[in-house]
């Protein structure tokens, strides 16, 4: 299962050594089924997760130092040199599209606005769901591959852009051309971002602005790969520049201004949902895609800080 790297948490369970997600534990173990293989899966099951207790509005942001380390801790270490990740063409990220597809459609938005794509797998699973789609990510070879199946799906392009977007370049972002109203979704971005702000910001403007009625935000939390009372950085995933825990995730993500309607923990993922919708909303949004009873059944680690 490790072997995966990336893309393991998909089919190997935290902490380190514990067993593979499935059908039967037994029939996993050691990972005797592919990463995608299992990823297919937990699309097709769903996944139970927990809501995460949230601090609340009155964090502390008026600390200078602490908003330049992105409020991690003091002796957090951040990579001075991430590697280039290149999708190995293994859908990840599975329970936070689940959600994405989820809320689209019961809340009734036709578009999404896709910030990081990899490979493009879950881009073209969006178009054959019959959404429409605005691809952002920087130019290299995800960017090529993304284009190349919403290209093969699509060749018109009709129902979808692809722009590109250095996020880490002292550039804005490009200028969206499909404008319906609109899900936004960001999964497992942040934490290969020097400039982490400039991402929330821009999914902060697209809220503010009605180009976005919902966006679903995610990210790994370190608590769930480290033992938090040692682990200080770096990331061991060399393509990260620094790892969230869920209050951390919480404060940046409140004192950069942004509406959190719900923190989730998945498969060892936070998953914020931000926007207007209530957090009622948000608890019944999430608990129809990840608390099934097949999901429970599947003995997957639970955290809930209440």
């Amino acid at each position: 299962c490790w072997q995966h790297g990336y893309t393991a948490l998909h089919c190997c369970g935290p902490p380190l050594g514990g067993p593979c997600w499935g059908r039967d534990a037994a029939e996993h173990e050691n990972g005797r089924r592919s990463c995608c293989e299992l990823g297919g899966y937990i699309l097709d099951k769903s996944l139970a997760a927990s809501p995460v207790e949230l601090v609340g509005k009155d964090l502390p942001c008026e600390e200078p130092v602490a908003a330049q380390r992105f409020f991690l801790p003091r002796d957090y270490v951040q990579s001075a040199q991430p590697t280039d990740y290149v999708d190995d063409m293994c859908a990840g990220q599975a329970p936070v599209y689940g959600l994405a597809l989820s809320a689209a459609r019961q809340l009734g938005l036709r578009h999404v606005v896709e910030v990081g794509g990899g490979g493009g797998e879950w881009s073209k699973l969006l178009l054959e769901q019959g959404l429409s789609l605005s691809l952002l990510d920087r130019e290299g070879p995800n960017f090529e591959n993304a284009t190349a199946q919403l290209h093969e799906l699509d060749p018109s392009g009709g129902s979808w852009e692809a722009l590109s977007w250095d996020i880490d370049a002292d550039v804005g972002a490009p200028r969206l051309h499909m404008r319906p109203a609109s899900l936004a979704i960001a999964a497992d971005v942040l934490e290969h971002l020097r400039r982490p702000r400039e991402l929330l910001g821009f999914l902060g403007l697209l809220l503010r602005h009605g180009a976005a009625q919902l966006v679903v935000l995610s990210t790994p939390d370190r608590d769930a790969y480290y033992d938090w009372r040692y682990h200080r950085g770096p990331p061991t995933n060399l393509a990260h520049v620094r790892e969230w825990s869920a209050p951390e995730f919480e404060r940046l993500l409140r004192c950069e201004g942004l509406p959190l309607s719900g923190l989730f923990e998945v498969e060892g993922t936070l998953v914020a949902l931000l926007g207007t919708t209530s957090s009622e909303v948000a608890l019944a949004l999430a608990g129809s895609v990840w608390a099934t009873p097949e999901a429970r059944a599947m003995r997957l680690r639970w955290r809930h800080l209440a």
